[in-house]
């Protein structure tokens, strides 16, 4: 894991020593010569730093230059800090510097503040080197203890996506929390809407690298996610994104937290009316970590993307055409099947059609289903003939 930290010190520019060896310990400084400058970046929603590092003095603002700088950036920052841990927004911050005023405990803000601070020490002293060392495990050590950071470290495959920079670091937030809410704080969380919207966060992603047809609106999630799965009556993909174990699972639960997402009346499944009945959250635990192993493969399939490793080629158009004409029969695992061609059962099922009905085949797939060896073709769309 990549832990990523704001540095403010006014000299930063001399020390690129000390952040070349902060990276070989996985740690990647931000730095800034002021306060200001970096108190704008923490405010910012999209930005998530793991932990900060304070110099002794340095800038209040960037307008400041040569020597003057002063103990009140040092008090504005910790005072900000301060504010965000009672919001229980917790980021551990240490004080590195090499001020003897500092060091000595000679200064009023270091008196004030030091005991909001982390870590072992209560001034590492950039003079001394094994302070250094001690800093950077201080520094992991403190970063790992907090949950929101321990959730990351177990789910590190789903949180690939965001640290690779395919979805915001606000949709990073919106997992973590969800995450907090089910597995530490154990409340009863049914927020299907936002896991739908890490979904369709995803699936906006997957329409601007091309790897959905343009003429598939990136607004029809359900279109745009059938072609995903393969499952689009118009397209076959040269090279599946997803393995096959999943992508009916996927499906399935993009159905139930779709129609979670909703209040109209006419919905199918009406879960939202389920789980009003229900003491606990057991389906929205189930579609949280399919939603988890969904954002994982995701970040697969966009670094293979990335990476140029998919087929420039990605889809091929079903054309419509009469291939096959024959009669619906049923076998003895009750598999719905028209000579060579196995049959959608849900489909039969839902149009109410009939054993010894007259069907046209117009689209096909290969087969690639358990009953693949029985019927090697399967029927993507056909017409009563």
């Amino acid at each position: 894991m990549e832990f990523k930290v704001l540095w403010f010190d006014d000299v930063h520019h001399r020390f690129e020593i000390f952040k070349n060896r902060a990276k070989q310990q996985s740690i990647n400084i931000t730095a800034v010569t002021n306060a200001m400058d970096g108190l704008k970046l923490l405010k910012k929603p999209n930005v998530d730093f793991d932990a900060i590092i304070i110099d002794g003095l340095f800038y209040t603002d960037d307008g400041k230059e040569g020597d003057n700088v002063n103990d009140d950036a040092f008090g504005q920052v910790a005072k900000f800090l301060g504010n965000l841990k009672a919001q229980n927004k917790i980021i551990p911050w240490f004080i590195y510097s090499g001020e003897p005023g500092f060091i000595n405990d000679d200064n009023s803000f270091l008196k004030l503040f030091s005991k909001d601070s982390y870590g072992s020490k209560k001034v590492y002293d950039k003079n001394v080197p094994t302070d250094e060392a001690l800093l950077f495990n201080d520094i992991k050590s403190e970063i790992n203890r907090i949950p929101k950071t321990q959730l990351k470290i177990k789910y590190s495959d789903a949180f690939a996506l965001f640290n690779n920079g395919h979805l915001s670091q606000i949709d990073a937030d919106t997992l973590s929390n969800i995450l907090i809410d089910v597995e530490l704080e154990n409340k009863i969380n049914n927020d299907f809407l936002s896991l739908r919207k890490l979904i369709e966060g995803t699936v906006d992603v997957a329409h601007s690298k091309g790897l959905i047809p343009f003429n598939i609106n990136k607004n029809n999630l359900n279109a745009s996610f059938a072609f995903l799965c393969n499952k689009n009556t118009n397209y076959e993909l040269i090279e599946p994104y997803f393995h096959s174990a999943v992508t009916d699972l996927f499906s399935l639960y993009l159905k139930i937290i779709q129609d979670a997402s909703h209040k109209k009346v006419s919905l199918e499944l009406k879960v939202e009316d389920y789980i009003s009945n229900q003491a606990n959250n057991y389906l929205f635990r189930s579609c949280l970590y399919c939603v988890l192993d969904l954002l994982s493969v995701f970040n697969v399939l966009f670094e293979k993307f990335d990476n140029l490793e998919l087929p420039d080629q990605k889809w091929k158009e079903l054309i419509a055409t009469n291939l096959y004409q024959g009669k619906i029969d049923q076998d003895e695992d009750n598999n719905y099947f028209c000579g060579d061609y196995i049959l959608s059962y849900k489909y039969i099922q839902q149009q109410n059609l009939q054993i010894g009905q007259d069907i046209l085949i117009t689209t096909e797939k290969e087969n690639t289903s358990r009953t693949k060896n029985r019927y090697s073709k399967f029927a993507v769309t056909f017409k009563i003939a």
